[in-house]
């Protein structure tokens, strides 16, 4: 799976009510899913933890992860760390998707 599939796979799976934006609701399902350490467990994030990696990705503050906006974080973050040292993520991006 190339990287943009994987990208577009992974906003479909937690884009549940497919508006095509992620709400904080849906990101918070993204987070649970594929933060999570070696043992397999979520990473344990407080409440202002997510609200800062949302706001990050949520780049114009209009309370939602577009697809645009997902494609830059995604190319920015999450990519380069499949790439670089972050085994548990890609194997929960490969698991997923």
């Amino acid at each position: 799976m190339t990287d943009e599939s994987q990208m577009q796979a992974c906003l479909a799976k937690f884009d549940t009510n497919r508006d095509g934006q992620l709400s904080r609701t849906e990101f918070d399902g993204l987070v649970g899913e594929l933060l999570v350490g070696a043992d397999g467990k979520p990473f344990p994030l407080s409440k202002d933890e997510v609200d800062q990696i949302f706001a990050v990705f949520d780049a114009n503050n209009d309370g939602a992860i577009d697809a645009k906006e997902f494609q830059v974080a995604w190319n920015k973050w999450v990519e380069p760390m499949n790439h670089v040292c972050c085994f548990f993520v890609t194997q929960s991006f490969s698991y997923f998707f």
